[in-house]
Protein backbone atom coordinates (compact mmCIF):
# COMPACT_ATOMS: atom_id res chain seq x y z
CA UNK A 1 0.00 0.00 0.00
CA UNK A 2 1.13 3.53 -0.76
CA UNK A 3 1.02 5.76 2.32
CA UNK A 4 2.81 8.63 4.04
CA UNK A 5 2.34 7.55 7.64
CA UNK A 6 0.57 5.13 9.96
CA UNK A 7 0.04 4.66 13.69
CA UNK A 8 -1.57 1.22 14.06
CA UNK A 9 -0.93 -0.11 17.54
CA UNK A 10 -2.34 -2.47 20.16
CA UNK A 11 -4.62 -1.01 22.82
CA UNK A 12 -4.54 -3.22 25.93
CA UNK A 13 -6.95 -2.63 28.78
CA UNK A 14 -5.79 -3.72 32.24
CA UNK A 15 -7.28 -3.72 35.73
CA UNK A 16 -5.96 -4.29 39.24
CA UNK A 17 -8.43 -6.31 41.35
CA UNK A 18 -9.24 -5.13 44.87
CA UNK A 19 -7.98 -8.40 46.25
CA UNK A 20 -6.85 -9.10 49.77
CA UNK A 21 -3.97 -11.58 49.96
CA UNK A 22 -1.08 -12.52 52.22
CA UNK A 23 1.36 -10.14 50.53
CA UNK A 24 1.74 -6.48 51.45
CA UNK A 25 1.28 -5.34 47.86
CA UNK A 26 -1.41 -4.82 45.24
CA UNK A 27 -2.78 -7.81 43.40
CA UNK A 28 -1.35 -8.60 39.99
CA UNK A 29 -2.65 -6.54 37.08
CA UNK A 30 -4.75 -8.56 34.66
CA UNK A 31 -5.54 -8.05 30.99
CA UNK A 32 -9.26 -7.33 30.59
CA UNK A 33 -9.54 -6.13 26.99
CA UNK A 34 -7.54 -5.94 23.78
CA UNK A 35 -8.07 -4.02 20.57
CA UNK A 36 -6.12 -2.18 17.92
CA UNK A 37 -6.43 1.39 16.77
CA UNK A 38 -4.62 3.90 14.61
CA UNK A 39 -4.60 5.90 11.40
CA UNK A 40 -3.24 5.50 7.90
CA UNK A 41 -2.40 8.66 5.98
CA UNK A 42 -1.52 9.08 2.33
CA UNK A 43 -1.72 11.09 -0.85
CA UNK A 44 -4.85 10.48 -2.91
CA UNK A 45 -3.98 8.44 -6.01
CA UNK A 46 -6.03 6.49 -8.53
CA UNK A 47 -7.24 3.14 -7.22
CA UNK A 48 -4.99 3.07 -4.14
CA UNK A 49 -7.70 3.35 -1.48
CA UNK A 50 -10.73 2.00 -3.36
CA UNK A 51 -11.16 -1.03 -1.07
CA UNK A 52 -10.86 1.08 2.09
CA UNK A 53 -13.33 3.66 0.80
CA UNK A 54 -15.72 0.79 0.08
CA UNK A 55 -15.25 -0.19 3.73
CA UNK A 56 -16.41 3.17 5.08
CA UNK A 57 -19.34 3.22 2.64
CA UNK A 58 -20.39 -0.32 3.57
CA UNK A 59 -20.69 -1.57 -0.01
CA UNK A 60 -18.83 -3.07 -2.95
CA UNK A 61 -17.81 -1.23 -6.08
CA UNK A 62 -20.03 -2.22 -8.99
CA UNK A 63 -19.39 -2.23 -12.73
CA UNK A 64 -22.17 -2.19 -15.30
CA UNK A 65 -21.60 -2.38 -19.07
CA UNK A 66 -24.04 -1.06 -21.63
CA UNK A 67 -23.70 -1.34 -25.41
CA UNK A 68 -25.99 0.94 -27.40
CA UNK A 69 -27.17 -1.77 -29.80
CA UNK A 70 -30.74 -0.99 -30.84
CA UNK A 71 -31.26 1.59 -28.10
CA UNK A 72 -30.92 5.33 -28.63
CA UNK A 73 -28.11 7.24 -26.92
CA UNK A 74 -27.98 10.96 -27.77
CA UNK A 75 -24.97 13.10 -26.88
CA UNK A 76 -24.75 16.87 -26.57
CA UNK A 77 -22.03 19.39 -25.76
CA UNK A 78 -23.30 22.19 -23.53
CA UNK A 79 -26.79 20.80 -23.17
CA UNK A 80 -28.92 23.94 -23.06
CA UNK A 81 -31.96 22.07 -21.74
CA UNK A 82 -30.14 20.63 -18.72
CA UNK A 83 -28.47 24.00 -18.17
CA UNK A 84 -31.87 25.70 -18.07
CA UNK A 85 -33.07 23.17 -15.47
CA UNK A 86 -29.99 22.86 -13.25
CA UNK A 87 -28.23 26.16 -13.88
CA UNK A 88 -24.96 24.31 -14.56
CA UNK A 89 -23.21 23.69 -17.87
CA UNK A 90 -22.78 20.02 -18.74
CA UNK A 91 -22.16 17.71 -21.64
CA UNK A 92 -24.82 15.02 -21.61
CA UNK A 93 -25.79 11.64 -22.97
CA UNK A 94 -29.53 11.00 -23.02
CA UNK A 95 -30.25 7.27 -22.67
CA UNK A 96 -33.91 7.55 -23.61
CA UNK A 97 -34.80 3.86 -23.81
CA UNK A 98 -32.36 2.58 -21.19
CA UNK A 99 -33.28 0.95 -17.88
CA UNK A 100 -30.83 2.72 -15.59
CA UNK A 101 -32.01 1.10 -12.34
CA UNK A 102 -28.90 -1.12 -12.11
CA UNK A 103 -26.45 1.64 -13.08
CA UNK A 104 -24.71 3.40 -10.15
CA UNK A 105 -26.15 6.88 -9.68
CA UNK A 106 -22.67 8.39 -9.90
CA UNK A 107 -19.04 7.45 -10.38
CA UNK A 108 -16.98 7.13 -13.52
CA UNK A 109 -17.92 6.00 -17.00
CA UNK A 110 -15.61 4.68 -19.70
CA UNK A 111 -16.91 5.54 -23.16
CA UNK A 112 -15.56 3.74 -26.21
CA UNK A 113 -16.88 4.85 -29.57
CA UNK A 114 -14.79 4.31 -32.71
CA UNK A 115 -11.54 6.21 -32.16
CA UNK A 116 -13.04 8.10 -29.22
CA UNK A 117 -12.14 6.82 -25.76
CA UNK A 118 -12.59 8.66 -22.48
CA UNK A 119 -12.93 7.92 -18.75
CA UNK A 120 -15.11 10.59 -17.16
CA UNK A 121 -16.86 11.34 -13.87
CA UNK A 122 -20.63 11.27 -14.21
CA UNK A 123 -23.92 11.59 -12.40
CA UNK A 124 -27.32 10.39 -13.56
CA UNK A 125 -30.00 13.04 -13.94
CA UNK A 126 -33.53 11.82 -14.56
CA UNK A 127 -35.59 14.11 -16.77
CA UNK A 128 -38.88 13.69 -18.58
CA UNK A 129 -37.17 12.17 -21.63
CA UNK A 130 -35.28 9.53 -19.65
CA UNK A 131 -32.07 9.01 -17.66
CA UNK A 132 -29.30 11.40 -18.68
CA UNK A 133 -25.56 11.23 -17.98
CA UNK A 134 -24.14 14.53 -16.75
CA UNK A 135 -20.52 14.82 -17.90
CA UNK A 136 -17.84 17.54 -17.59
CA UNK A 137 -18.30 20.36 -20.06
CA UNK A 138 -16.59 19.81 -23.45
CA UNK A 139 -15.70 16.19 -22.69
CA UNK A 140 -17.67 15.15 -25.80
CA UNK A 141 -16.66 18.13 -27.92
CA UNK A 142 -14.71 16.05 -30.42
CA UNK A 143 -17.77 14.03 -31.45
CA UNK A 144 -20.71 16.37 -30.82
CA UNK A 145 -21.76 19.78 -32.08
CA UNK A 146 -21.77 22.73 -29.68
CA UNK A 147 -24.91 24.50 -28.54
CA UNK A 148 -26.92 21.51 -27.41
CA UNK A 149 -27.30 19.96 -30.87
CA UNK A 150 -27.90 16.22 -30.79
CA UNK A 151 -25.54 13.47 -31.86
CA UNK A 152 -26.71 9.86 -32.09
CA UNK A 153 -24.25 7.20 -30.91
CA UNK A 154 -24.06 4.21 -33.23
CA UNK A 155 -24.86 0.66 -32.10
CA UNK A 156 -21.22 -0.29 -31.35
CA UNK A 157 -20.68 2.46 -28.76
CA UNK A 158 -19.94 1.01 -25.31
CA UNK A 159 -20.39 2.57 -21.86
CA UNK A 160 -18.83 0.97 -18.77
CA UNK A 161 -20.10 2.44 -15.48
CA UNK A 162 -18.22 2.07 -12.22
CA UNK A 163 -19.51 3.42 -8.93
CA UNK A 164 -20.55 2.80 -5.36
CA UNK A 165 -23.46 3.77 -3.12
CA UNK A 166 -23.85 3.68 0.66
CA UNK A 167 -24.85 0.29 2.03
CA UNK A 168 -24.85 -1.78 5.21
CA UNK A 169 -22.19 -4.35 4.31
CA UNK A 170 -19.62 -4.91 7.04
CA UNK A 171 -16.14 -5.06 5.52
CA UNK A 172 -13.21 -6.26 7.63
CA UNK A 173 -9.54 -5.92 6.76
CA UNK A 174 -6.20 -7.33 7.88
CA UNK A 175 -3.20 -5.02 7.84
CA UNK A 176 0.29 -6.48 7.91
CA UNK A 177 3.25 -4.44 9.15
CA UNK A 178 6.88 -5.57 9.07
CA UNK A 179 8.80 -5.31 12.33
CA UNK A 180 12.41 -6.50 12.71
CA UNK A 181 12.13 -9.61 10.56
CA UNK A 182 8.63 -10.48 11.76
CA UNK A 183 5.14 -9.34 10.80
CA UNK A 184 2.48 -7.71 12.92
CA UNK A 185 -0.95 -8.76 11.66
CA UNK A 186 -3.76 -6.42 12.69
CA UNK A 187 -6.93 -8.47 12.21
CA UNK A 188 -10.64 -7.67 12.25
CA UNK A 189 -10.12 -4.05 11.24
CA UNK A 190 -12.92 -1.65 10.32
CA UNK A 191 -12.60 1.76 8.68
CA UNK A 192 -14.15 4.06 11.26
CA UNK A 193 -13.69 7.42 9.56
CA UNK A 194 -12.16 8.89 6.40
CA UNK A 195 -11.01 12.47 5.94
CA UNK A 196 -10.02 13.78 2.51
CA UNK A 197 -8.30 17.17 2.39
CA UNK A 198 -8.32 19.31 -0.77
CA UNK A 199 -6.34 22.54 -0.53
CA UNK A 200 -5.28 24.92 -3.24
CA UNK A 201 -1.64 24.43 -4.20
CA UNK A 202 -1.36 21.17 -2.23
CA UNK A 203 -1.54 17.50 -3.14
CA UNK A 204 -4.87 15.97 -2.04
CA UNK A 205 -4.43 13.89 1.11
CA UNK A 206 -6.44 11.21 2.87
CA UNK A 207 -6.50 9.98 6.47
CA UNK A 208 -8.34 6.86 7.61
CA UNK A 209 -9.13 6.05 11.24
CA UNK A 210 -9.03 2.31 11.88
CA UNK A 211 -10.26 0.15 14.75
CA UNK A 212 -9.54 -3.56 15.03
CA UNK A 213 -9.93 -6.58 17.26
CA UNK A 214 -6.42 -8.01 17.72
CA UNK A 215 -2.79 -8.14 16.66
CA UNK A 216 -0.74 -11.31 16.32
CA UNK A 217 2.92 -11.81 15.40
CA UNK A 218 3.99 -13.99 12.48
CA UNK A 219 7.35 -15.00 11.05
CA UNK A 220 6.12 -14.89 7.44
CA UNK A 221 4.07 -12.39 5.45
CA UNK A 222 0.61 -13.96 5.31
CA UNK A 223 -2.70 -14.30 7.10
Amino acid sequence: MRFTGESLAVQDGTATPDEINDKAENAETVLVSRSTKGTISGVVSFGTYDDLLAGILGADWSTVTRTVGTKKYTGATLDIYVQATTGIKYDTVLMASEDASSIPSGGQVEITYGSFHAVLPYAIYVCSEGPTLLLPLNSLASITAAGGKNYIFSSDAKFVFSGISNGNLGKFFTFRKRLAGTWQQFTGCLINQVQISLQQGQAPTIQMDIIGSDMVMATVDGV
